[in-house]
């Protein structure tokens, strides 16, 4: 018997208070208990991995030392928990300080320090410094994109530690009263879901049936590309759609059995998953929706058993209070 009944209750709750003109406390806390994969949160990978809890609470203090310049330091709290799968729960730590400089009324250049601290269940934990650089700007009173570039110094408990280019740029717009657009690029490395089941056909057998071997990589580059929109049709009707791009390149790994010796190096290997989705809302009541729509999923990865299509239709009931 399967329990096939899933429920996707969502809150969060953000708050600002101003001492004064200089100084101000703010707090963004949001929490969800959904259903995989949900590629918008960068949480989903290549496998649908069952419901999951998943929380996040950003705390800051900015100070305005100048008209022009601030600063900003904070601390986040965020994990997930899987019930569905074991060994796959982790928590992050992330404390960082920004310094602001206004330049326009519309522009705001950042320069960043993070330090990360991701407690795993499984795998090894690992540390992360982030040096970065930026920009935020107003393109109009509706448009706005925020970007971050700079290096990232990642130390795992198993393995080596190593630097690797990192990127987050997010764009949200509004392009009438009815259509609004959002989308991101991330890129970076990440320290969890590292060990993985594939096989080395080279190594094993010249066919692509060669038994699975359990892999765990020191390295996991993500590349996340991801643009979501919707459109007001009327006051009771939205339909709305997007795409999801995931990019993963798994280096430095070694085989953990139980076919191929433990301890020997295994090949590194891509995937790359797309995702496409569409659906629409229809109000019924003055808070209560209904809600349909069609995902489909591809992953194409040099590991050929992990390769799949997934179509997925949804049917359901949406409320808000």
């Amino acid at each position: 018997s399967t329990d096939d009944t899933y429920f996707n209750p969502s809150g969060g709750i953000n708050l600002t208070h101003h001492f004064n003109e200089r100084l101000r406390f703010r707090s963004r806390t949001n929490m969800a208990y959904e259903q995989e994969p949900d590629y918008d949160y960068g949480l989903a990978t290549d496998r649908r991995v069952g419901q999951y809890f998943r929380y996040s609470s950003d705390n800051s203090l900015g100070y305005r030392w100048t008209e022009r310049f601030g600063t900003v330091t904070g601390y986040r709290i965020s994990g997930a928990t899987y019930d569905d799968v074991d060994n796959e729960d982790y928590m992050n730590h992330t404390f960082y300080n920004q310094f602001r400089y206004r330049t326009s009324p519309v522009t705001v250049l950042t320069a960043s320090y993070r330090y990360a601290i991701s407690d795993n269940d499984v795998g090894g934990n690992n540390d992360s410094q982030y040096f970065l650089v930026g920009a935020e700007h107003e393109f109009s009173p509706n448009t706005v994109g925020v970007i971050r570039v700079g290096a990232q110094y990642y130390s795992p408990d198993i393995g080596d530690s190593n630097w690797s280019p990192y990127l987050e740029s997010t764009l949200r717009t509004r392009v009438n009263e009815k259509f609004g657009l959002r989308a991101f690029v991330y890129y970076g490395l990440e320290g969890r879901q590292n060990g993985i089941w594939t096989h080395d056909c080279n190594a094993v057998a010249p066919i692509p049936t060669a038994p699975a071997t359990l892999v765990y990589f020191e390295q996991r580059h993500l590349l996340r590309i991801g643009t979501q929109g919707s459109y007001d049709v009327s006051p009771t009707l939205t339909i709305f759609g997007g795409a999801n791009l995931v990019y993963e390149n798994y280096e430095d790994g070694y085989n953990l059995g139980p076919v191929l010796p433990v301890g020997s190096s295994a090949s590194d290997f891509d995937e790359v998953i797309y995702n496409l989705n569409i659906g629409a809302s229809y109000r019924v009541l003055e808070n209560v929706y209904l809600t349909g729509s069609y995902n489909y999923s591809h992953s194409s990865s040099d590991s050929d058993l992990r390769e799949y299509d997934r179509n997925r239709v949804q049917l359901g009931v949406q409320t808000t209070f």
